[in-house]
């Protein structure tokens, strides 16, 4: 059992079997484990003090309506707890009511477009037009399907997305996450009491995007000093902190992260005036800079030049209105965080390799402690880069943190939706050469990652194939 976890082991009989944390916490579940197996166990990841009823009332009403997702078969057998995606992973064609609508609680996580108020790149796009929205069948859009992870083996292989065994034996991401409330819900458990006298590194009391105490009022244009957003006060305690590490694939995950839950924000930054020297010519000279993380501002294209039109209409199908507010160049993500209700903080970094000197990334643009992160993810072989090259850095973060890193398994999604859908729902817009594109549909998989990565934080799990 991983150190700090607090895991009431409950088999399907109803019998208590252990408890750690320092108190006894009597509750009846047998409602909840009536489809369970008698050898199948309750974990529950979050840490259990005498501080932590609400945290503990939560986790009882979430284990009796999700009795599958804190099962000890979603996991694999190895030192650290592991969700291998391509053994309990399932695309499953999402239920619709007599009225063309659906059913299920998932159609709360696709409730953007490419209008997303926060960055979404075009070329990730896979807007239609009225016409051909029309002409589509239940299916065919990205957003009808959904990840599912399923406890008992072999169900996986099924290919009958109606199997009503596969329905009782089933955790559904998507209907957890909103009814936790997204990475603000998540972050509320996840900070227990005892959290609180963890080193989360850097206390600064200016607005810099660091991992202090202060946040920044943004409005829906990105402007600081604006409109109002959710969670303006100075928050009680330093955030949860998440740290994405990796190429574009992960990008689509926090962009996905931003868009889904996109009022819940109260901080949005990026890095302007940053500079990596990659790619030079024999003669070429270049100063890498880290940049400063500010809230960025946003323009209106259709106010815009028509070069800046006719660049856009280059990504969408004729009869597809155009995204209204975008951020201004030269604004990209690469290096980018979004905090939500002032409790959890995503950052990301793209390719991190190309940056000669990335301490400077965190120091001088994040204003982030390494030692006060709380879950690492990578993916493209970067966590064996930094060990190799920036052992310094690998040092920086906490042991467990580390081992405990995930190795974002991107293509273990295309897979997953090949043989269980048949297709892989990647970019199809104009701009790309190839369709589907390696890059998903957003909305889309992204979701689906951005749910797993979620409920990996909320398991203490790292994700794999």
């Amino acid at each position: 059992m991983d150190e700090g976890e607090a895991t009431i082991g409950i088999t399907s009989r109803g019998v208590p079997k252990r408890v750690l944390g320092g108190i006894l916490i009597v509750f009846v579940l047998a409602y909840a484990m009536v489809d369970m197996d008698l050898d199948e166990k309750i974990v529950i990841s979050t840490t259990v003090t005498s501080k932590s009823k609400h945290h503990d009332d939560t986790m009882m009403e979430l284990i009796s309506r999700h009795p599958h997702c804190f099962s000890d078969q979603l996991w694999s057998r190895s030192k650290n707890k592991k969700i291998s995606v391509g053994d309990v992973g399932k695309y499953k064609l999402m239920a619709r009511d007599n009225n063309d609508v659906t059913t299920t609680a998932t159609t709360a996580f696709h409730n953007y477009d490419h209008q997303c108020p926060y960055f979404l790149k075009d070329r990730y796009n896979c807007a239609k037009n009225s016409t051909e929205r029309g002409s589509m069948d239940h299916g065919d859009n990205p957003t009808d399907w959904e990840l599912v992870l399923l406890t008992t083996n072999g169900n996986n292989n099924n290919n009958n997305n109606n199997n009503k065994n596969n329905t009782s034996k089933e955790c559904n991401l998507s209907q957890l996450v909103q009814e936790l409330g997204g990475p603000i819900g998540v972050a509320n458990l996840m900070l227990q009491p005892s959290m609180q006298q963890q080193h989360h590194g850097m206390e600064q009391n200016d607005d810099n995007g660091s991992n202090g105490t202060t946040t920044t009022n943004i409005d829906k244009d990105g402007a600081p000093g604006g409109g109002s957003v959710k969670g303006t006060a100075k928050r009680r305690q330093p955030p949860f902190i998440v740290l994405l590490m990796g190429n574009s694939y992960l990008r689509q995950m926090f962009e996905a992260m931003a868009c889904q839950w996109s009022t819940d924000i109260t901080d949005y930054r990026v890095a302007v005036n940053a500079t990596r020297c990659v790619n030079l010519q024999p003669n070429q000279t270049c100063t890498e800079r880290a940049g400063e993380l500010v809230p960025p501002k946003r323009e209106n294209v259709e106010g815009n030049s028509v070069k800046r039109q006719r660049d856009k209409q280059a990504f969408y199908r004729p009869g597809v209105t155009l995204p209204r507010r975008v951020f201004a160049d030269p604004i990209r993500d690469d290096v980018a965080m979004v905090e939500f209700g002032n409790r959890i903080r995503f950052y990301y970094i793209f390719r991190p390799y190309e940056h000669k000197h990335l301490a400077d990334v965190f120091t001088q643009s994040f204003h982030l402690d390494l030692a006060s992160v709380d879950k690492l993810v990578f993916n493209y072989h970067e966590d064996e880069r930094l060990a190799e090259n920036n052992t310094k850095l690998q040092r920086m973060f906490q042991s467990t943190v580390w081992q405990t890193r995930s190795v974002w398994p991107y293509l273990t999604f295309k897979q997953l939706q090949e043989r269980d859908i048949g297709r892989w729902f990647g970019a199809d817009n104009p701009w790309v050469y190839f369709i589907p594109e390696g890059h998903a549909c957003l909305p889309g998989v992204p979701d689906d990652e951005a749910n797993l990565l979620l409920f990996s934080i909320l398991s203490n799990a790292s994700v794999g194939k």
